[in-house]
């Protein structure tokens, strides 16, 4: 049996590592019950850019300063409130009465409806300490399993083939989705304007805004919302869960789904001619390394 080693350079690396990068997308939608008043409704959809790669030794890759950029990132609050009934009474003296009629307000099942696509006011900067895995894909085993038969991005090869993953060694400490740097409340502002608009300028209004002790005390303490919601909307969708599952499908598209380099198995030496079979050679044990100017792929060939 015959040794192979095979060297890339640092900058054929990274142009590699950037078409790997340019394709990996990463998106969720699902809707969730915040508190008993407020259900939750969202559609992200976010992809990488830019960043530097640099080549370290001992196998070891740095990345810094990739950039997270969203697609889209629709919020959709649907928001009960409790049925509020105003009047059903009525006053009056010797030889005269005023009533006033009761009346519902808030009945539907859901009374008002904010929605927002907060995707421009959101920006991240990941860092990634990763490592190189050669792992060998065998064609006639059983079609892949999520998470790769949804995060895999190109056809799995059709003949077996070593496999060059770039593995991140654990999870990148960063807030994937701080809604708080928007600035401004927007969710809260935009909920304040929908309620407004339901309740008239009229006497039974002004009933109801004081039966309800004021409109910020109907956000606040009635519908449970807190003071500043967009912030509260970050952490319902923290306590979901979206922030692990979206890193999770964001490094297992590196680490599991889409290697950067792929190796036949065996290899093809020699093409089909003159009626004659292409020849190809058994590849086994590849393993694959860094210095601090080139990966390094080392394979023994042949029976």
């Amino acid at each position: 049996m015959a040794h192979i080693t095979i060297a890339v350079s640092e900058q054929t690396f990274r142009d590699s590592f950037e078409l790997l990068r340019d394709s990996v997308r990463f998106e969720e939608q699902d809707t969730f019950q915040a508190n008993p008043y407020i259900q939750v409704e969202y559609d992200v959809k976010g992809h990488l850019a830019g960043g530097t790669l640099n080549l370290l030794g001992s196998n070891s890759i740095e990345i810094k300063e990739l950039d997270l950029r969203w697609d889209r990132f629709k919020i959709t609050l649907r928001i009960d409130i409790p049925t509020q009934y105003v009047g059903g009474w009525c006053i009056g003296g010797f030889g005269w009465s005023f009533c006033v009629p009761k009346v519902p307000f808030f009945s539907k099942s859901t009374d008002v409806e904010v929605k927002e696509d907060v995707a421009q006011f959101l920006s991240q900067e990941l860092s990634l300490s990763c490592h190189l895995d050669a792992r060998h894909y065998d064609a006639s085993g059983p079609a892949p399993s999520p998470p790769c038969s949804l995060l895999r991005f190109v056809p799995w090869p059709s003949r077996d083939q070593w496999e060059i993953y770039v593995d991140p060694d654990g999870q990148p400490d960063v807030d994937l989705f701080d809604l708080g740097q928007i600035g401004s409340d927007i969710f809260r502002n935009a909920l304040t304007d929908k309620i407004e608009d339901l309740i008239p300028n009229d006497l039974i209004g002004a009933l109801l805004l004081s039966q309800v002790k004021g409109l910020a005390n109907l956000i606040g303490k009635i519908l449970d919302v807190p003071d500043d919601l967009t912030e509260a909307v970050s952490k319902w969708l923290h306590n979901a869960g979206l922030d692990k599952r979206l890193m999770t499908q964001l490094l297992d598209s590196f680490a599991k789904c889409n290697p950067i380099y792929g190796i036949d198995d065996p290899y093809q030496i020699l093409p089909a001619s003159d009626g004659l079979v292409p020849v190809r050679i058994p590849v086994k044990d590849v393993s694959v390394t860094t210095t601090d100017h080139e990966m390094i792929a080392t394979a023994t060939v042949g029976e």
